[in-house]
C-alpha cells in the first residue's frame, strides 16, 4: 500500500447534500441527493465522478472537453459576435447579445446540459464556439461532429435553419467544408457530420453560428457534444428493409391522380423510416408528370409529401427516377398503409412499371448502415477558388467560354451567384455560339470531389433548388441547344461541367435544360452528391423488365 494511503474496510457512507457546497477542497467527493450522483472538487468545479466530455453516439475518440456540460460550466464554450453573415468569419470575439448557459432543468442527459438563447431581434453573425486541438495522427483525416440537440421557440429548421454548424481552422485561419451544416429537426434529435483535417492544423474550432435573419426568439439546448474520430455505430442485424414491388412489366394510362400502389408497412422496430417509390416511364409519354406518396393510415400519422419529377419527352426512349417522397417517424406494431400516385398534366403518360418499398434509416435520413450525403456545393461554398486545375477538397474553378469555341478563360473573380448548399451551384447559357460568355457568369466549372468516387449530378431549375431539370445534351435544332457535358477524372478527383454545343456552329441559342413544365431553363443550377465514411452496404438484385438508360 503506498505511504499516507488508508485501507477501508465494510464500505464507506459519503455525506449527503442537495446541492454542491459553495468552498470545496481539491479531493472534496459528497453524495448530490437532487440528481443522485457522487460528485467531486477539482479544484476549480463540482465534477460527476466518472464524467467525461461527451460520449457521442458511437465507439471512437473525443477530442472535447466538457462536451457534456457536466463541469456545471459553460467553459470552454465561448459565445462570439462576427459581421452578420450566413457563414463566420473566425467563430470567436465581439460583442455579442445572445447567451450560454447550463441549463439543470430537464436537461437532454446527466445533470446538465448548454442552453443557447437568441431574443426576438436580428442576430445573425453570433454564436458560440469551442476549440478542440486534436492529434497528430488525425491531419488529413475524416473527423465526425456528433450532439444531441433541443430546439424551441420560433427556431427554424432544414436547409435554411437559424442555426449551422461550421468547422474553422484555427492554425490556418480558413473554413473547413463540413458534409451537412443544418439542424434538420425540430424538437429534440441528433446531430452527425463530418470533415476532412487539414494535412497541418492541429486546432480546429467547432462553431454553432446564427446564419438567419430571423427576428423571432428561440432556444437551442446542446448535449454531448463530439469532435473526434469517425464513430463505429452499431448496426443491427435486424433493420428493417421490407421491399414490395407493385408492378412489375405492367402498363397503365395516367389520368390526373392515377393510383399505381399501395404498400401495406408494418413497422418492426420504433424508429425513422423513409417509403421510397419508383416510376418508370415508357415511350410516348406525356408531359408534366410528377409522383407522390400519400400515407392514409397509420397511428401516429405522418405526413404527404409530393416531388416533382423530371420532364419526359413524347418520344423518348424508357427512364426511370427513383426518389424518397416520404420519412418520419413510426412506432413498432402499428400498419401503415401508403398509396403511390402519378398525376399528368399533359394526356398520354404511359407507366411501364412502379414499385415502392419501405426502410428503417439512421438520424442523418440515410439507411441503416450507411453513411450520409456530402454534396459538391457543400464542399466549395465555404472552400476557396482557384485558377488552375482544383487538386484538394473546397477548391473549385469557374470558368468563361471564348467565342466561337469551346476553349475557356477563368473568370475574374467569383461568380455573379457564388455556390451555395441552399441553392447548389448556377451555370450560366443562354449566349449565341459566336459570343463570348459575359464576366463572372461561368459556363464551366471543375470541382475537386475527391479521388475514386461514386457520385450523382441534378439539375434544378432555379434557387432552392427547385424544380428538377433534364440537362443532357440534346442539339434542339440548328440554331439552338441543350443541356451539359458532364465528365470526371477518378485519377485526379476532379469533376468538370460544362454547356453543350453542337456541331454546327451556327447556334443562337444555348439553354441549360428542359423543366418540369416543358419550359427550356436558362441558367440552371446543379450539384453532385456523394456518400462517404460508408460502414456497410447491403445489395439487392431486382428483376427488371427493362433496362435502365
Amino acid at each position: 500500500m503506498s505511504n499516507n494511503f488508508a485501507k477501508i474496510g465494510g464500505g464507506l457512507n459519503l455525506g449527503s447534500l442537495g446541492s454542491d457546497p459553495i468552498n470545496g477542497n481539491p479531493g472534496d467527493f459528497y453524495y448530490n441527493t437532487t440528481f443522485n450522483k457522487v460528485r467531486f472538487f477539482n479544484g476549480t468545479v463540482w465534477k460527476n465522478v466518472g464524467s467525461g466530455s461527451g460520449s457521442g453516439s458511437g465507439v471512437g475518440i473525443n477530442f472535447t472537453n466538457n462536451g457534456d456540460f457536466e463541469d456545471g460550466i459553460v467553459t470552454p464554450f465561448v459565445t462570439y459576435g462576427n459581421t452578420p453573415g450566413s457563414q463566420p468569419v473566425n467563430g470567436s470575439g465581439g460583442s455579442p447579445v445572445s447567451t450560454l448557459s447550463v441549463n439543470s432543468s430537464n436537461p437532454l442527459s446527466g445533470i446538465y446540459d448548454g442552453l443557447f438563447s437568441k431574443d426576438n431581434n436580428n442576430r445573425q453573425g453570433e454564436g458560440f464556439s469551442i476549440d478542440v486541438t486534436i492529434d497528430n495522427a488525425r491531419n488529413g483525416q475524416i473527423l465526425e461532429v456528433d450532439f444531441d440537440y433541443k430546439v424551441g421557440g420560433g427556431f427554424a429548421t432544414g436547409p435554411s435553419s437559424d442555426l449551422q454548424v461550421f468547422i474553422y481552422d484555427v492554425t490556418g485561419s480558413t473554413l473547413i467544408p463540413i458534409d451537412n451544416p443544418f439542424i434538420e429537426s425540430a424538437g429534440v434529435s441528433h446531430f452527425r457530420a463530418r470533415f476532412r483535417a487539414t494535412s497541418s492544423g492541429l486546432i480546429y474550432r467547432l462553431i454553432f453560428h446564427i446564419a438567419t435573419s430571423n427576428t423571432s426568439a428561440w432556444t437551442f439546448e446542446v448535449d454531448n457534444v463530439y469532435l473526434g474520430t469517425v464513430q463505429v455505430q452499431a448496426v443491427s442485424s435486424n433493420a428493417d428493409r421490407q421491399i414490395l414491388d407493385m408492378i412489375s412489366g405492367g402498363s397503365g394510362t395516367v389520368g390526373s391522380g392515377t393510383q399505381f400502389g399501395t404498400l401495406t408497412f408494418t413497422a418492426k422496430a420504433t424508429a425513422r423510416y423513409k417509403i421510397i417509390g419508383e416510376v418508370g416511364l415508357g415511350p410516348n409519354g406525356g408531359q408534366n408528370p410528377y409522383c407522390q406518396i400519400l400515407e392514409v393510415s397509420g397511428n401516429p400519422v405522418g405526413n404527404t409529401q409530393s416531388n416533382p419529377q423530371f420532364a419526359f419527352a413524347g418520344s423518348s426512349p424508357y427512364r426511370q427516377s427513383t426518389n424518397t417522397f416520404w420519412y418520419g417517424d413510426l412506432t413498432a406494431g402499428y400498419t401503415y398503409q401508403f398509396n403511390l400516385q402519378v398525376y399528368n398534366f399533359g394526356g398520354g403518360l404511359i407507366v411501364q412499371d412502379s414499385r415502392i418499398w419501405g426502410e428503417q434509416i439512421g438520424p442523418d435520413q440515410s439507411p441503416i448502415g450507411y453513411s450520409s450525403k456530402v454534396y459538391a456545393s457543400q464542399l466549395i461554398s465555404s472552400g476557396t477558388r482557384v485558377t488552375t486545375t482544383p487538386s484538394k477538397i473546397g477548391e473549385w474553378r469557374s470558368q468563361l467560354r471564348n467565342g466561337g469555341g469551346v476553349t475557356y478563360t477563368d473568370t475574374n473573380g467569383n461568380p455573379t451567384i457564388q455556390p451555395t448548399v441552399a441553392d447548389g451551384i448556377a451555370i450560366y447559357g443562354n449566349t449565341s455560339w459566336g459570343g463570348s460568355d459575359p464576366n463572372n457568369q461561368p459556363s464551366r466549372y471543375e470541382i475537386f470531389i475527391g479521388f475514386n468516387k461514386v457520385f450523382r449530378s441534378i439539375f434544378y431549375n432555379g434557387a432552392a433548388r427547385f424544380k428538377p431539370v433534364d440537362g443532357r445534351p440534346i442539339q434542339l435544332a440548328t440554331a439552338a441547344a441543350q443541356g451539359h457535358v458532364e465528365a470526371y477524372d477518378p485519377l485526379t478527383g476532379v469533376y468538370s461541367v460544362a454547356g453543350y454545343w453542337g456541331q454546327f456552329g451556327t447556334e443562337a441559342t444555348h439553354y441549360g435544360g428542359q423543366d418540369t413544365a416543358s419550359g427550356s431553363v436558362a441558367t440552371p443550377f446543379f450539384d453532385a452528391f456523394q456518400h462517404i465514411g460508408i460502414l456497410s452496404l447491403e445489395f439487392h438484385v431486382d428483376k427488371l423488365s427493362r433496362p435502365l438508360l
